[in-house]
């Protein structure tokens, strides 16, 4: 979340700013425009409240989006926004199940460790938090290994 309001502060905040300054520079001219629209006389400038502000907010969409590097640029928070929050959610749905099969290991599930051994749990010593692992069925090699050095479950 840190990451987004920096992004946000660095990047779409000044250009919000920009966007109002450039606005506010054609806004004599713009009022004249909408008090014509609405009917009202432009030396008093006594525009309904609800009609100039539908004006103000059209206008500054348009001028916004009147840019090809303004679409760019809201192309390019959307992209951030997914690669930061949405895409890590897949991952750490996936980090939590293997926990949960971490945690309920048993004997006769099949694991590979960090190194890259795979193998069939014969025995789970939850004191020494170690577990016993059968390698080779044949010659009935066994190793013992660090629970913690279990990358993943496959029951």
């Amino acid at each position: 979340m840190c990451r987004f309001a920096f992004f946000f502060l660095i990047i779409a905040f000044p250009l919000l700013f920009a966007t109002l300054g450039s606005y506010a520079q054609e806004s004599g001219s713009e009022s004249e425009t909408v008090a014509a629209t609405v009917g009202v006389d432009p030396a008093t400038k006594s525009t309904p409240e609800s009609a100039s502000l539908s004006k103000i907010k059209s206008s500054l969409l348009e001028e916004f989006f009147s840019s090809p590097l303004n679409y760019f640029l809201v192309m390019v928070v959307c992209l951030y926004v997914y690669l930061m929050f949405v895409q890590p959610r897949g991952a750490r749905q996936e980090k939590k199940l293997q926990m949960h099969r971490l945690n309920n290991l048993k004997k006769n599930d099949r694991v590979v460790t960090s190194a890259g051994i795979h193998g069939i749990v014969s025995n789970i010593n939850t004191d020494a938090k170690t577990v016993t692992l059968r390698v080779d069925e044949g010659s009935n090699t066994k190793l013992t290994i660090d629970r913690n050095s279990i990358r993943s479950v496959a029951s």
